[in-house]
């Protein structure tokens, strides 16, 4: 087995980046459960977050070209889903809600993975990463189709949220590579 060594430099650029993904992971984690207490969804942002992070791992999607764009999208994007979610929660529209369920479950089946153009995916990767954001994306569409079946509607709306708002963020990641390589590869 090989051994990789690191120059002083690399270790404290390695540490810096690690902490760096700690503050703006407990940052976004913080914003997005302060906006379930404003909006009074709480319980669903836990859920809302988890099921966020689960798809989106192995989804890939849209990054933002700065930290503080990722802050500013993200935080619009989670009050845009937590707002849908309390608004949402009243049992109307059932059909509506299964076909979009449906058609963003065919559509993340096939974009997925979705890579940036600060990481490319190499081919193993994206069949790697494509295997388990498939599964996980089929888990949550069963999940959500079932709980809305169920008495439990306000977990399979946000289960569903969840879903859709991945489900932009794939498409809007696929979007930005295609702009991105039209202009070859300068910044948008």
């Amino acid at each position: 087995m090989e051994t990789q060594t690191f120059s002083k430099e690399e270790k404290e650029e390695i540490i810096r980046y690690g902490l760096d993904r700690i503050k703006s992971t407990c940052t976004m984690t913080f914003v997005t459960l302060l906006m379930g207490c404003i909006f009074q969804v709480f319980f669903q942002s836990i859920i809302f977050l988890v099921c966020f992070i689960v798809l989106r791992k192995y989804a890939g999607g849209y990054h933002a070209d700065t930290q503080n764009r990722c802050y500013v999208i993200s935080t619009v994007i989670i009050a845009v889903a937590l707002l849908a979610i309390r608004y949402m929660s009243d049992g109307s529209d059932n059909e509506i809600f299964i076909l979009l369920q449906s058609l963003n479950f065919i559509l993340l089946y096939f974009l997925v993975p979705v890579d940036n153009k600060n990481h490319r995916l190499e081919q193993w990767e994206k069949e790697k990463y494509g295997k388990k954001a498939r599964v996980r994306i089929g888990c949550m569409y069963v999940l959500c189709i079932f709980l809305n079946f169920t008495a439990i509607r306000n977990i399979a709306i946000t289960v569903g949220v969840t879903n859709l708002t991945v489900g932009g963020c794939v498409i809007a990641g696929k979007i930005k590579n295609i702009v991105f390589k039209q202009r070859g590869g300068k910044l948008l």
